[in-house]
């Protein structure tokens, strides 16, 4: 997928910098919802799959995704992903999901 971090988002739709979140959904399927943070000292990544898997990524320390964080994800860190995830997959387009925390 070529480089990570902020400038990894410097392709159409334009990651303008504001967005602190993004939202990532498996088109194919629908198997799996992924919500991401990036800003300037940090990149994660929270999956949840139908069948109750949920995968946690520091993708700065992790770029290839190979070491799953989430058996050892804080409970409440866990709960703001998750709750982030449920708001961005209930949003619809960038003027109702845009947000910078």
């Amino acid at each position: 997928c070529g480089l990570r971090g902020p400038t990894s988002f410097a392709t159409a739709p334009f990651w303008e910098g504001t967005e602190s979140w993004s939202s990532i959904q498996d088109a194919a399927n629908n198997t799996y919802s992924c919500v991401r943070s990036v800003n300037t000292t940090s990149d994660l990544q929270y999956c949840e799959w139908v069948s109750g898997e949920v995968e946690y990524y520091d993708v700065l320390a992790d770029e290839w995704q190979m070491s799953n964080l989430a058996p050892t994800m804080d409970p409440a860190l866990q709960a703001t992903f998750h709750a982030r995830l449920m708001e961005l997959k209930g949003c619809d387009g960038r003027k109702q999901c845009h947000t910078t925390n």
